[in-house]
């Protein structure tokens, strides 16, 4: 499988190390971006508090030390950071407990998030920065490829205090046959990785029937004449839609104006054995 990245379209590559971040910086970054983001700034209780600001600095200064050495993105500008990183993450969370997903609720037994193509761990830091530090209610598993890529998901966790993170390295396709793994989380979700046709494939054997695959979307992808229609026949056979035919298409801006969608799928039943093919199937002969 091609590796998997989460650097979205904007920005080019740019030369030489970062300033560090600090908090004087950031913080007020922050604050104005919670302002500028109603689907934030209308609950405050889950990501305008001190402790989730400290947690969300604490990624992101991870993030501007690591890029370099870890290949992690080139996206760093503070600013960016907050809004094309964290607000491009944690929108979409907020949509998702609009929705009435239990992320959080005490279900006794661990609500299960699995991000596929973890990257340097956008959305999965942002959501475990935000959201209750319990094991026992919540657990988000970052699966990525790339092993340097998970040690920075990893040491990222750690300085930010975040138990309810853990990291499995290996290709999407491969790991989706494992026990354990193969249909066997609540929620699956997976950002700026892959067409969506491509991602429902990879995505759909991970979740549970009754659980749900989350993709965080460009809006011209997420169009009917775009990814989403070309998609339709996968969520289909995969077992993948919502009470209707098809997904639920959320619409959403950055506090920069940049176009978003969340795409939301409900698991109906299991999905056949034969998926997912290999790699190169996969991205050669798309599912119609």
């Amino acid at each position: 499988m091609a590796e998997l990245t989460h650097e979205p379209a904007e920005g080019a590559k740019s030369a030489g190390t970062p300033e560090p971040l600090t908090r004087e910086v950031f913080l007020p970054l922050w604050r104005e971006t919670l302002a500028a983001s109603p689907e934030l700034a209308a609950k405050p209780e889950i990501f305008s508090s001190d402790e989730a600001a400290e947690k969300l600095f604490r990624i992101a200064e991870r993030l501007t030390a690591n890029a370099r050495r870890f290949n992690l993105t080139s996206i760093l500008a503070p600013r960016d950071i907050a809004e094309k990183h964290l607000a491009d993450s944690l929108v979409p969370l907020s949509i998702l407990l609009d929705c009435g997903l239990p992320l959080g609720e005490d279900l006794g037994e661990p609500y299960t998030v699995l991000d596929v193509g973890t990257g340097a761990g956008f959305p999965l830091l942002p959501w475990a920065a935000v959201l209750p530090d319990d094991p026992e209610i919540l657990s988000f598993t970052g699966l990525d490829a790339t092993g340097k890529k998970l040690a920075h998901v990893r040491e990222s966790a750690e300085y930010a205090g975040l138990r309810t993170v853990r990291t499995v390295q290996g290709r999407a396709e491969d790991c989706a046959r494992k026990p354990g793994m193969r249909e066997a989380f609540d929620l699956v979700t997976a950002r700026a990785v892959a067409p969506l046709p491509v991602l429902a494939e990879l995505c759909a054997p991970f979740v549970k029937p009754g659980g749900f695959f989350a993709a965080l979307k460009s809006v011209p992808q997420a169009e009917e004449d775009g990814e989403l229609g070309a998609a339709r026949p996968a969520f289909k056979k995969l077992g993948l839609g919502g009470q209707s035919s098809g997904p639920e298409i959320f619409r959403f801006a950055l506090p920069n104006g940049a176009p978003r969608s969340l795409v939301l799928c409900k698991k109906r039943g299991l999905t056949p054995r034969e998926y997912p093919r290999r790699w190169a199937e996969i991205t050669k002969r798309p599912i119609v």
